[in-house]
């Protein structure tokens, strides 16, 4: 196979859907969601005590970033949900977050038709589809999102609406931390473009260093964790191939075992997400894990987190992965937009209904 250059792509040919092109924008995207859910007008939902966001795939990952950033901030419980069913402690004190990109995901519709029937109070973020339609039956705001992205390269709609939504409802003030968020992605879309040699592009350099192996992507059990989860969604996504993720300390009382066998170093690389924010016990882990599996696995690399904040750190470590997912679909010689086996999956399941 013919190893592909990265300091020399024909964008037209190896991403024709110009995926890369829309992760780029992705600090433009951050700015405009953030004036627009200040701008949106939110409704008073009332006294809640526990808060239940609800998604699939990419429009997921919002909840995964409002859960961790809520942490150590409010005490009011926060779960996030990817399923049909709901728990069984949604009610009339539950704020529902109901997301869903197209506004057609069927996992999502179901969830919230039940847990509208509980009481919950709610609000829907999506571009449109059925969603749009219960909103509108059922009298529940609605935070529109642009239309014509794939649901993973719209993070910044369905993530930082939440975000704002928490500020303004008076559950956590993220306010001081947009800024610099904004101003670290802005550096990185410069510093990993590819415009950027490999010499100096360290996504391009991970990217190569990763190509021909399977990924593991390790985590804290905070905002590493929620990280390494979606490296590993987007190398599915994009580079079509299997990655997987795990966080520490629970790493380290069962899947550390499996590395006493050697037979797989040619197989697994690691990936470490670290940040600044880290329990100094994890941090210490890290260390003597590293140590421990090494000679069992193709390699070890750690990536830091950016920035002060807990918010800058969880979205830059996302943003890097973002773009090393496409650079190595590039490499594998995959266009990183379709997704054919899930809108196969997707036709099969409209056939039972």
């Amino acid at each position: 196979m013919r190893v592909v250059n990265l300091d020399r792509l024909d964008l037209k040919t190896v991403d024709p859907q110009g995926s890369i092109k829309a992760v780029l924008k992705f600090p433009r995207q951050f700015t405009e969601a953030l004036k627009e859910a200040f701008d949106f007008e939110l409704p008073r939902v009332g006294d809640f005590d526990s808060i239940l966001i609800t998604g699939m795939g990419g429009s997921a990952v919002g909840g995964d970033i409002l859960k961790v950033l809520l942490r150590g901030r409010t005490e009011v419980f926060v779960d996030v949900n990817r399923g049909y069913d709901i728990p069984a402690w949604v009610g009339k004190n539950t704020l529902l977050i109901g997301v869903s990109y197209s506004g057609n995901t069927e996992e999502t519709l179901s969830s919230c038709e039940k847990a509208l029937r509980k009481g919950a109070k709610a609000i829907f973020v999506s571009s449109g589809g059925k969603l749009a339609e219960m909103a509108e039956a059922k009298g529940v705001p609605i935070f529109k999102v642009p239309s014509g992205l794939q649901p993973r390269a719209a993070l910044a709609y369905l993530s930082v609406p939440l975000l704002v939504f928490m500020s303004r409802l008076g559950v956590a003030d993220f306010d001081k931390e947009f800024e610099e968020t904004v101003s670290v992605l802005q550096g990185m879309s410069e510093e990993l473009s590819p415009e950027v040699p490999l010499s100096a592009n360290g996504a391009k350099e991970l990217a190569s260093w990763l190509y021909g192996s399977v990924p593991l992507i390790y985590g804290d059990d905070g905002i590493g964790g929620v990280a390494a989860y979606r490296w590993k969604t987007q190398i599915n996504e994009n580079s079509k191939q299997p990655a997987y993720c795990h966080f520490l300390p629970e790493l380290d009382h069962n899947e550390i075992v499996g590395w006493m066998s050697k037979d797989f170093k040619r197989v697994f690389k690691v990936i470490a997400l670290r940040h600044g924010k880290e329990n100094e016990r994890v941090s210490l882990r890290f260390g003597i894990t590293r140590k421990l599996v090494l000679e069992s696995v193709g390699g070890w690399r750690e990536i830091e987190g950016k920035g002060k904040g807990e918010m800058s750190l969880l979205y830059s470590l996302i943003y890097f992965g973002d773009l090393v997912s496409l650079y190595l679909a590039y490499l594998n010689g995959v266009d990183p937009t379709p997704v054919d086996v899930i809108t196969e999956l997707k036709s099969e399941m409209a056939k039972h209904k």
